[in-house]
């Protein structure tokens, strides 16, 4: 049965709005992570909420509902579909081996990335904006390498090849706008988790950007499978994952892992693509940080709510995740602060 988000009157104040909204927000919160979501009291101090309450609702009285509209997907030739998929471009292949090379100058990287002209550009208005407030304008890629660094520009670069190859997609209720902030959101959002805790920004920030990407293969693949899961989730106020796997049989993690593997991704960002809602197989050791990193990242965003969508909700996390991560409600606020911040100076930078 669906559930309306409450709606929004003009008498009601603002911290009282904030406050429902936030209730909203934590509707599918189950309890296991106590009787208040770790996530609640940072956000309440960053919207400036004081003591006004968050009374989250109790759960909905489940229902008999009836059977979502099935699809049985072969895996296999969904397997193939992925196996067709082009390589990576050669320019983009060759500008991230030269950024990765100890040795390269940024000179070198500047010239290796201006040989793909969409892409030069890409780069210059996404540095424009990390750079906002900043004197000048930066006119030039050695400027741009300069100032984003070279982890965050090896990142962005394997993000928009990736999105390319599913640029024709075509699904009913798919928003790509809001596909590719979420994405940018938990990048940065996971950057700022891993600087937190001493570990890898640069390939945090990679997994949090592309940990999504399985939503490109099925909107381009089954888009329309994709659509019916997509309107599935909004009729039952569901989330999304657990309608595709209900629809489809596969839900955007496996998917997503797919493609990490196709490209040749390391492993542990395959390990994050495909374990982020807690479904795929648990990662080696040595990768199991950036897994709760990117959980972590990903419930933040959520919370965030930089869409105001009415099907946006916070998930539950394992309460030993939270604790792996170590966040206090100061360091929480200020991760949340970050990566909000972040996003309002790069909105449009990815797009012409």
């Amino acid at each position: 049965m669906h559930t309306a988000a409450p709606p929004r009157s003009p008498q009601v104040n603002p911290a009282q709005a904030q406050s429902e909204r936030l209730a909203w927000l934590f509707r599918g919160c189950d309890g296991t992570q106590g009787p208040v979501h770790p996530l609640l009291q940072p956000l309440s101090c960053l919207r400036d909420l004081g003591d006004a309450a968050v009374l989250i609702p109790p759960p909905p009285t489940r229902t008999p509902q009836p059977q979502p509209p099935r699809h049985t997907i072969d895996r296999a030739w969904l397997c193939a579909r992925v196996d067709a998929l082009p390589a990576l471009p050669q320019a983009v292949l060759a500008a991230i081996r030269v950024l990765q090379q100890d040795g390269s100058s940024t000179a070198q990287c500047a010239a290796a990335l201006g040989r793909d002209p969409a892409l030069a550009a890409m780069l210059l208005r996404l540095a424009n904006a990390a750079a906002y407030g900043r004197s000048g304008r930066i006119g030039s890629l050695y400027e741009a390498v300069a100032l984003l660094g070279r982890a965050a520009v090896g990142s962005v670069l394997t993000a928009a090849a990736v999105a390319a190859q599913f640029q024709d997609a075509r699904c009913p209720g798919f928003d790509r706008q809001r596909y590719s902030r979420q994405a940018f959101a938990s990048g940065i959002a996971a950057q700022t988790l891993a600087n937190e805790l001493g570990a890898d920004g640069g390939l945090a920030f990679t997994a949090g950007l592309l940990h999504d990407i399985g939503h490109l293969v099925l909107v381009s693949q089954l888009p329309a499978a994709m659509a019916q899961a997509m309107a599935w989730a909004r009729l039952h106020d569901q989330p999304l994952h657990l309608a595709e796997q209900e629809v489809l049989g596969i839900d955007h993690a496996e998917a997503g892992a797919l493609v990490a593997r196709h490209w040749h991704f390391p492993p542990a960002l395959v390990a994050a693509v495909a374990g982020h809602h807690g479904t795929g197989a648990q990662p080696a050791a040595e990768h199991a940080w950036l897994l709760d990193v990117v959980q972590g990242a990903d419930a933040l965003v959520h919370a965030l709510d930089l869409h105001q969508a009415e099907d946006e909700r916070v998930p539950d996390l394992d309460p030993a995740l939270w604790q792996r991560l170590d966040l206090s409600p100061a360091r929480c606020a200020r991760v949340l602060a970050v990566t909000e911040q972040g996003v309002a100076a790069l909105a449009g930078a990815l797009t012409p």
